[in-house]
């Protein structure tokens, strides 16, 4: 992972960046970081999401609008625009790259996380003083933050990529 570029994509009308040791998103809220971040996620682990909400009942399917409203939440499919350019390691992604591909198992190793990071809105992840479960979050909650902190969760189980 050393490149991404996104344009027309929510409210990120036009972003370029290269990944370094350290690599910060700065800007004003609500211009695409959080949407930026998540959407690397869903880029370098779509397996691994895929399972995970399959284990908790999310029926992924083959309604990418549907998968998008899953996955970033409830109202969010409108964010892949018609005129959505995403580039990954020069790798094109369309919308169709959210569909399952005949004959992949789900369970390879395709599966394990490989991208970890903690969402600006972890804080909502508290509730009466202990982390919420992956159901307590209703469905506008994006799906980074739900697997954030499931209770049982070890931080050793997280791989770290150098």
């Amino acid at each position: 992972m050393e490149h991404l570029k996104i344009k027309a994509f929510g409210p990120i009308e036009d972003a370029d960046v290269n990944f370094g040791d350290l690599t910060l998103l700065v800007g004003p809220q609500a211009s695409g970081k959080s949407i930026f971040i998540q959407l690397l996620k869903l880029l370098v682990d779509k397996y691994h999401i895929r399972k995970t909400l399959q284990q908790y009942n999310y029926i992924w399917g083959k309604d990418t609008e549907k998968i998008l409203d899953i996955y970033f939440g409830e109202g969010m499919s409108k964010i892949w625009k018609t005129n959505t350019n995403i580039q990954l390691d020069r790798k094109s992604y369309t919308k169709s790259f959210l569909l399952p591909k005949a004959g992949r198992y789900e369970g390879t190793s395709h599966a394990e996380e490989t991208l970890f990071y903690i969402p600006a809105q972890r804080i909502l992840s508290i509730s009466d003083g202990r982390p919420k479960t992956f159901m307590e979050f209703d469905s506008s909650t994006p799906y980074v933050l739900r697997q954030f902190k499931e209770p049982g969760r070890k931080n050793s189980e997280w791989k770290w990529k150098e």
